[in-house]
C-alpha cells in the first residue's frame, strides 16, 4: 500500500472511530435513532457534557461542509503501478472523468463515492526528487538543552 493510501485509510479509520466514541455514549443518553439519523434539529432529552463535547469534536470535522454538490475525487497516483482508475458508470456523476464523481450532500448525511480499477501494464514509479527529510531530534536537542546560550556574550 502507498504511503498516500495509508495515511487515507488511517484517516477514514480515525474518522469512524470518533464517529463511534460519540455514538455510545449519545445513544445512552439519548437514543439510538439520534445518532442513526440526520440530527438536524437539537436532540429530544439534554445530553451530558461529555457527549455534547463528543459531538463537537465529531462535528469539527464537517463545519462549513455545506449541503450540495460537491465533487470527490482520488488520487491516481495512489493506486498501485499495475492498476489504473476506471470509470465503469459512464454517467453524469463522473463528467467522463475516471478519478471524479459528483456527491450530493446533505446536511448530517454521510456519502459515499465508489472508485474502481483495472489491471494495466505497470508504469514506471515516479522519479521522486525531493530532499530527504532532516533526522529527528531528540527533545533535549530540539529545546536546545545542551546549548551554551551564554557564550560569547560580554558584560
Amino acid at each position: 500500500m502507498t504511503p498516500e493510501l495509508t495515511v487515507l485509510a488511517v484517516a477514514g479509520l480515525l474518522q469512524a472511530a470518533q464517529f463511534i466514541v460519540f455514538a455510545v455514549p449519545a445513544n445512552m443518553d439519548l437514543t439510538p435513532g439520534y445518532t442513526a439519523g440526520s440530527r438536524d434539529g437539537p436532540p429530544s432529552r439534554p445530553m451530558s457534557k461529555t457527549t455534547a463535547r463528543l459531538q463537537r469534536a465529531l462535528n469539527n470535522h464537517f463545519e462549513g461542509l455545506i449541503p450540495g454538490l460537491h465533487v470527490v475525487q482520488v488520487d491516481p497516483v495512489s493506486f498501485p503501478l499495475d492498476m489504473a482508475p476506471v470509470d465503469c458508470a459512464r454517467n453524469t456523476r463522473s463528467a467522463g472523468n475516471e478519478i471524479s464523481r459528483f456527491v450530493e450532500g446533505r446536511g448530517g448525511s454521510l456519502k459515499r463515492a465508489d472508485f474502481r480499477a483495472k489491471p494495466v501494464p505497470a508504469r514506471a514509479a515516479l522519479n521522486n526528487n525531493a530532499k530527504p527529510l532532516p533526522p529527528v531530534l531528540s527533545d533535549a536537542d530540539a529545546a536546545g538543552a545542551e546549548h551554551d546560550w551564554t557564550a560569547g556574550l560580554t558584560a
